[in-house]
């Protein structure tokens, strides 16, 4: 199961509702953070996450609303006694920023922080996921993020256990492995009798801030959660394209033509409040969007 939980969904400065951008994907034990907001931390602790399971942190962009978090946030890991290394992802930038604040700050702390500049392509693979990225339309150099659950392998199905009456053995550990068996009473069993199809392992891809992107399209083909900002509706679209960032109904576009599964909107512009009316012209382009709020946990 995959478990996402929005952090921060505001854009560019906070609101009494909704704290920076931040988006925690749970898979089994590991905990990834996508962009890491001012509070994001405080954010962590409301939803009833143990920071110190964050394996893996990718930051979009190095404006001020993605990532002045994380640096505090790392400070209170060394302070947790954490042991385990963190992988840190970003920009051109992110490894000198982070020296310049371990050098200004002079922290406590018996783990490594391991940062990684990213180009697109594949950026991180672990034994649960792999993550790509691809370079999108803002301001200043910015990256969307493609996280790809690997596929769980078969297992064996006690219902088919039963219907063929085998009983607990040696010989379903070799089917497990892909061995055909002979049972005790002389039948020949195929690892195709006894065992699921593989379990297809989901897909999240997040825009961070970007101005409509063809090159998004191609890159949450088929996903099963598009998580995409919509800083502004209709009535500031001038300013969306000035600014290079989208409205809801763009990203309504882009989840179209992706055939994602599931639009979520995030990175609410300040003055839309609780953003009604974003989900209304999203959901007139793309019927299943869902717009982000504080605290939203979703399960794929």
């Amino acid at each position: 199961m995959v478990k996402l939980y929005f952090l921060g969904t505001s854009g560019s400065k906070p609101t009494k509702k909704r704290g920076m951008p931040s988006i925690a994907v749970e898979i089994g034990e590991d905990v990834i953070l996508l962009d890491c907001g001012e509070g994001t931390q405080r954010q962590i602790m409301h939803a009833n996450l143990n920071p110190n399971r964050i394996t893996h942190i990718f930051i979009t962009h190095l404006h001020g609303d993605h990532m002045l978090g994380l640096h505090g946030l790392i400070w209170s890991m060394g302070l947790d006694l954490r042991r385990k290394n963190l992988f840190v992802y970003g920009p051109k930038g992110i490894k000198s920023y982070l020296e310049f604040m371990d050098n200004l700050t002079k922290p406590f702390r018996l783990y490594k922080v391991i940062v990684n500049e990213v180009e697109e392509g594949k950026v991180c693979e672990t034994d649960k996921f792999e993550v790509y990225a691809i370079k999108v339309k803002h301001s200043i150099e910015a990256f969307a993020y493609k996280i790809k659950e690997k596929n769980k392998p078969p297992r064996i199905s006690k219902e088919k256990l039963i219907e063929l009456n085998i009983k607990s053995g040696p010989y379903l550990k070799k089917l497990k492995e892909g061995k055909e068996v002979i049972l005790p009473d002389g039948r020949v069993i195929k690892p195709s009798d006894v065992l699921t199809e593989p379990k297809k392992g989901k897909i999240i891809v997040y825009s961070g801030d970007t101005a409509p992107c063809e090159e998004l399209i191609e890159f949450a083909k088929e996903a099963d959660v598009l998580i995409h900002e919509a800083t502004f509706g209709d009535d500031e679209e001038v300013k969306a394209r000035k600014y290079k960032h989208s409205t809801a109904r763009d990203a309504a576009k882009i989840a179209k033509l992706a055939n994602v599964k599931t639009l979520v909107l995030t990175h609410i512009g300040v003055r839309y409040d609780e953003g009604d009316i974003l989900l209304l012209e999203s959901k007139e382009v793309f019927e299943n969007t869902i717009l982000a709020h504080d605290f939203l946990t979703l399960e794929i």
